[in-house]
C-alpha cells in the first residue's frame, strides 16, 4: 500500500495512545495525516480491497469457479485470507452498476452511429426517415384508446356514474396516458431498461434477507444460524451479479458486433454455458456448505430455488409497478 505523510503529533487520533512509529501499537491505526485528496481515497479503497497479497483475486477465483468454498472457509474461521462477504458484495454491485452503465452507454452510442452511417450510405431522404422513425417510436398499438389526459377526462365525465372507471382503473389509465404523452414507445422501453439495469443490484440487495430467511427456514436451526445463511447468500448473490453482468454486458453485446457464423455460434455457447453454470452453481455450493447427500441437496435445492423464484417474480412485479409510477 502507498505510504502517506506521517502526523507530527505522536498521539493516536483513535485511542490516544502514544505512537512511536507508523502504526499505533494499541489499536493498529496508521498515524497519517487525515486530510487527503480524492485520489488518495479512491486508491486507498482499491488497495484495501485488492491489497498486494492477492486476496481479492483469490476470492474472485473461488467465488466464480469453486461454489461454496468461500462460505465454508469463512464460517470455519478463515477470514483474513479472503475479502469479507459484505465488502465483496458492495464492490461487485459497484462494478456491475458502474462498468455495466458505461458499456451500455457505449453500446447505445455505437448503435446510433451505425444507424447514421447506414442512413448516409443509403442516401435516404431525411424527412422521410424522421417521419418513419417517429411513426415507429410512437406506435403504442391498441394499449390504450386514449391519446391525452384531456380526452380521457372528457370521456369519463360524459359517462354515467356506474360506467366510470373505478379508483384503481382511473389511476392506472391516468399514469399510462401521461407516460404516452411523455415518451414514445421506443423511448419508454429504453427508459425501463435503463432503470432496471440501474436498480437490479439494489433489488437483489433488498431481496437477500428473504433468500437467507428461506434458507434458515428449511435447515436445522440447531446446526445453522441465520448469520450462516446470510454469508452463503452474500456469496451466492455476488456470483449471480457477476455472472449476469458477464452474460448481459459482455457476451450478449458481442453478437451484434460480429457477422461470422462460427464466431457467433461460439458466443452463443458461452452465453448458454453461463446460465447453465448459474443454475448448477447453487446445488454445488449448497452441497459444499451444508454437506447433504446428492439426493437431499437436489431436493432441497429445487424446492428452495422454486420458492425463491416464486417470491422473486412477485418482487419483480411489485418493483416494476413502482418503476412504472416513478416515470
Amino acid at each position: 500500500m502507498a505510504h502517506h505523510k506521517l502526523r507530527e503529533d505522536k498521539k493516536c487520533q483513535n485511542c490516544g495512545f502514544i505512537v512511536r512509529r507508523r502504526y499505533c501499537p494499541k489499536c493498529g491505526q496508521e498515524n497519517i495525516e487525515t486530510r487527503q485528496s480524492f485520489y488518495y481515497l479512491f486508491t486507498h479503497f482499491i488497495e484495501d480491497l485488492v491489497h498486494y497479497d492477492g486476496s481479492f483475486w483469490k476470492t474472485l477465483k473461488h467465488l466464480l469457479f469453486k461454489p461454496g468454498l468461500l462460505t465454508k472457509e469463512y464460517l470455519s474461521g478463515k477470514r483474513k485470507t479472503y475479502v469479507p462477504p459484505v465488502k465483496l458484495y458492495i464492490f461487485v454491485s459497484f462494478f456491475v452498476f458502474f462498468v455495466g452503465g458505461i458499456i451500455n452507454k457505449l453500446q447505445g452510442e455505437s448503435e446510433i452511429k451505425n444507424l447514421n452511417f447506414n442512413t448516409a450510405q443509403n442516401n435516404q431522404n431525411v424527412a422521410s426517415d424522421s417521419l418513419a422513425l417517429t411513426t415507429n417510436n410512437d406506435d403504442w398499438g391498441d394499449m390504450s384508446p386514449y391519446k391525452t389526459l384531456r380526452e380521457y377526462d372528457s370521456i369519463q365525465n360524459s359517462l354515467p356514474e356506474i360506467e366510470k372507471d373505478n379508483w384503481v382503473e382511473k389511476n392506472l389509465n391516468t399514469k399510462f396516458i401521461s407516460i404516452k404523452e411523455k415518451y414514445s414507445f421506443a423511448d419508454f422501453q429504453d427508459k425501463l431498461k435503463e432503470l432496471a439495469l440501474k436498480n437490479i443490484p439494489k433489488f437483489l440487495f433488498l431481496y437477500m434477507p428473504f433468500f437467507a430467511f428461506f434458507m434458515w427456514l428449511f435447515h436445522s436451526k440447531k446446526k445453522w444460524y441465520y448469520f450462516d445463511h446470510g454469508i452463503f447468500t452474500l456469496h451466492y448473490f455476488s456470483f449471480l451479479l457477476l455472472s449476469w453482468f458477464f452474460s448481459s454486458s459482455i457476451v450478449a453485446p458481442l453478437l451484434s458486433f460480429f457477422d461470422y457464423y462460427i464466431l457467433n455460434f461460439i458466443i452463443v455457447i458461452f452465453f448458454i454455458a453461463t446460465y447453465i453454470w448459474m443454475f448448477l452453481y447453487f446445488f454445488k455450493a449448497h452441497k459444499k456448505v451444508y454437506q447433504y447427500s446428492k439426493l437431499s441437496t437436489l431436493i432441497r435445492g429445487l424446492f428452495l430455488l422454486g420458492i425463491n423464484t416464486f417470491f422473486l417474480i412477485i418482487g419483480i412485479i411489485v418493483y416494476m409497478i413502482i418503476i412504472f409510477y416513478l416515470l
